[in-house]
């Protein structure tokens, strides 16, 4: 009993340790191992292997064995269903696009069809091409034949809808796609030597299939305002140019309701629009000739005396006059200003050029300088600046003085850059720096050191920074590039590049700041993409051929934070969506170095394989559903 008594208590130590070891063991589990543990969130990562969790700085060396126990090709012809993974059409077509109503157009044995999002195949292929759908409508043709390029050219042309029904069977020329219920067509023209139609006449059809214009007019407009622009009495040059002509204005019901007196016309807006009356035709364009404003009453708004009028915007148009013409029959010379909707002449044609109104402001050019008016025509930036550029809606413009023109070449070399406010004239950053871009209306970023003796006038090299609107210095100097990153809070930024014969870099080591000047990714990359969804595709290693094409296994993505998700082992990078990134491995190249086919296949943003890379190609991706190629052939896939 005692020998029995002692058994029992030497065996409960052992119990209670082996219970110690275990759960440290659990507890050692999930502190390594687990997404969510500390250890992640300081740069662990899952680099496709679920088994084999390792920091981002022993993982920036690529895999040059494309060793990945997860993610080996598959060159079999099996297509099973992955978790996350399903398909909805095996891949049997010849070709497939993305969706436009709902539906996706198929080709079979050149023959094209539609299928919807559950992969049933709605309209079997039948049609030699088609239109995407719109308005519920598709323009699809019968008959066409396949020029030397694969293109469809010929046969007749008509309208489907989201059932196959024909709207309206195919018998005419060409077609347009619906446009507020209203779909033209053309008969009776001529193919040109690559197969386009030409002449001819146009008409419309409504929904139903009726003809509701006739088939009577040389050229057609779109409707807007519920009038039309078209022309009448016209002839094709010998090289299949449509020349000659007027220009009137019909109603949807065909009628004319302004008469085709006009030698130019363009669409109305907001119950206005220009006509041009008088100039001589010089092969397929009118050369002279002025330009005056109707109302959709063919009432004359302003007369026609300008030699260029720009759409209304704002309630005032540009307007210039007094130019002439080049042996091209291009405009030289003449001067700028604004009319309002009564034709009245709010700012004079005093200028050489404008840039039209943004924000209650247009930057305007006389002589060699450039400065700002306001609605009014008052100055509100005196024409003292070489440029300008980057006007904000909050009414902050870069501009530029001193420099050398360039006659010849039209270029100025802009040595110093600052910051006014266009609402007072105010400089508020000193034109001292070689280049400014106005992130935002309270970061500009700025380019000193720089280089601007190359026979272009352009800013070569140099150093950039950050500043804020009072001049405050964020970030002083050191990048070689400072650009978009795809996410308007960041910026990508390069260090260490070598600056090429054609003013870029090559080399160097790319990395990610924010608006405070903060690196966000310190720079460590060979190249970094633009944010997509948050991720961002970047480069580790690879060597650039001669003609600067990388070539190399070394794209991997990292997220906002820097957090790598995909280890840099593949030749390509497709982020999707917030969910679904595509990799692909296996490339071949054409004789220059891009990239023509490989193998692809697809990783979950937290970087788990949905799909190991084994797909020929993959196309549009929509709503969750995927074109993927396979031995040749596309079909529909479903990621979940």
């Amino acid at each position: 009993m005692e020998n029995s008594n002692r058994n029992k208590s030497s065996v409960v130590p052992i119990i209670v340790a082996l219970a110690v070891v275990l759960i440290a063991a659990v507890a050692i589990w999930f502190f390594v191992f687990n997404d969510s543990s500390p250890l992640a969130e300081r740069g662990a990562y899952n680099d496709g292997d679920t088994a084999n969790n390792n920091n981002q700085e022993q993982d920036l060396a690529p895999d040059t064995n494309n060793n990945n126990d997860d993610m080996t090709n598959d060159d079999t012809t099996t297509i099973n269903d992955n978790e996350g993974f399903t398909w909805l059409v095996q891949p049997r077509y010849d070709e497939m696009r993305f969706f436009e109503g709902g539906l996706a157009a198929v080709n079979l044995n050149n023959l094209w069809g539609f299928i919807n999002k559950y992969g049933e195949e709605v309209i079997p292929p039948q049609y030699s091409d088609h239109f995407p759908f719109s308005e519920g409508f598709a323009a699809v043709s019968i008959g066409a034949d396949l020029n030397e390029w694969g293109r469809p050219v010929g046969g007749q042309w008509g309208f489907i809808d989201t059932t196959g029904r024909e709207v309206l069977a195919p018998r005419f020329d060409s077609v347009l796609p619906f446009n507020n219920g209203i779909a033209m067509f053309r008969t009776g023209s001529i193919q040109d030597e690559w197969g386009w139609p030409i002449g001819g006449h146009w008409g419309a059809v409504d929904t139903s299939g009726n003809i509701v214009i006739e088939a009577l007019f040389d050229e057609f407009h779109g409707f807007n305002d519920d009038l039309a622009a078209v022309r009448v009495n016209s002839v094709i040059t010998d090289d299949g140019m449509i020349s000659e002509g007027e220009w009137g204005f019909i109603d949807r019901n065909g009628n004319m309701i302004i008469e085709p007196n006009f030698t130019g016309a363009s669409m109305f807006n907001h119950g206005f629009t220009s006509v041009r009356v008088g100039g001589t035709w010089q092969d397929w364009q009118v050369v002279g000739g002025v330009w005056g404003i109707i109302d959709t009453s063919g009432e004359i708004i302003v007369s026609p005396q300008y030699d260029i009028i720009h759409g209304f915007s704002d309630g005032l148009a540009a307007v210039m006059a007094g130019s002439s013409f080049d042996e091209q029959g291009f405009f030289v010379g003449g001067q700028w200003g604004f009319i309002d909707t009564s034709g009245y002449e709010v700012v004079p044609l005093i200028y050489d050029s404008v840039a039209g109104f943004h924000e209650g402001f247009s930057a305007v050019f006389a002589g060699d300088y450039w400065g700002f008016i306001d609605m009014t025509g008052r100055v509100t930036v005196p024409l003292i600046y070489t440029a300008v550029a980057g006007q904000t809606a909050s009414g902050f413009a870069a501009v530029a003085t001193g420099g050398i023109r360039h006659d010849e070449l039209g270029h100025v070399e802009r040595r110093q850059w600052g910051v006014v406010d266009i609402t007072t004239g105010e400089e508020v950053i000193p034109l001292i720096y070689d280049s400014v871009w106005i992130l935002n209306d309270e970061t500009v970023a700025v380019l000193v050191d720089a280089d601007i003796n190359n026979e272009w006038g352009s800013v070569e090299g140099g150093r950039w920074g950050l500043i804020d609107m009072t001049g405050r210095v964020i970030l002083e100097p050191k990048y070689d590039v400072l650009t978009n990153s795809g996410d308007d809070d960041l910026l990508r930024v390069l260090v260490d590049g070598t600056l090429t014969e054609w003013g870029g870099f090559t080399g160097g080591q790319w990395g990610v700041i924010d608006m405070t000047g903060h690196e966000v990714i310190p720079p460590q990359y060979d190249d970094i993409w633009s944010f997509v969804h948050g991720f961002v595709p970047v480069r580790v290693g690879g060597t650039a051929n001669a003609q600067g094409i990388v070539e190399g296994n070394y794209w991997g993505v990292i997220d906002r934070t820097g957090h790598m998700i995909i280890s840099p082992n593949y030749e390509q990078i497709w982020i999707l969506s917030e969910d679904v990134i595509a990799v692909m491995n296996d490339a071949e190249r054409d004789e220059w170095g891009s990239i023509i086919r490989g193998r692809w296949g697809f990783y979950d943003t937290r970087g788990n394989v949905i799909i190991p890379p084994s797909y020929d190609n993959i196309g549009f991706f929509y709503d969750g559903l995927i074109a993927i190629m396979h031995d040749g052939l596309w079909g529909l896939a479903r990621i979940s």
